[in-house]
């Protein structure tokens, strides 16, 4: 039976739509890059004649595994949203029930301490995404770093923990407030 896709099937169609869109812009994010990222300004050819002197045709996918991993990021927030949704429903239907049971109330609680208010659902997703973004944000800044500079073949870990290395753990989350 056809019909609209369930969350999973959704969220495995976003990843998997997210996985093709990647194969396909990573050179041209790795252009943008370099470009954006250059000390002093190159122009756009320039940096092609860079990225292929560096490594080829394959120079421009550079990053092409993070980002096929950061695919997973709305499944992620997704995950995140439903666990903290449901952990302050808990909350609320728990407080509920204390408020009832000191004021002698026996009736069944009605359906609204089965939904969030407005700004509940706000702070829910407000908490999800910044928990989101500090668990992937590391992978967002390491693929940045292997786009922007010529790495000699290094991978994602060995070009983070030199970062770390160089500049300090913070270095981790540079821009990460942008993001959010």
């Amino acid at each position: 039976a056809s019909g609209p896709a369930g969350p999973l099937s959704a969220v495995a169609l976003r990843i998997i739509g997210g996985g093709i869109s990647v194969l396909f812009t990573n050179p041209l994010e790795v252009l943008s890059t370099r470009v954006t990222t250059a000390r002093p300004p190159i122009k756009g050819a320039t940096a092609i004649r860079q990225l292929y002197a560096e490594g080829g045709v394959r120079a421009f996918w550079q990053g092409l595994g993070v980002g096929l991993v950061l695919c997973l990021n709305p499944a992620l927030m997704f995950t995140t949203v439903e666990r903290f949704r449901d952990a302050a429903l808990s909350l609320q239907r728990r407080a509920e029930r204390r408020r009832r049971k000191a004021a002698g109330i026996t009736e069944p609680m009605s359906a609204e301490h089965e939904q969030l208010s407005t700004m509940q659902a706000l702070l829910v997703g407000f908490l999800a995404k910044f928990a989101t973004m500090c668990v992937v944000y590391p992978l967002i800044r390491g693929k940045i770093l292997l786009q922007a500079r010529d790495t000699k073949g290094k991978g994602l870990l060995q070009v983070l923990a030199a970062a770390v290395e160089h500049e300090g753990l913070r270095t981790l989350y540079r821009g990460l407030g942008a993001q959010l």
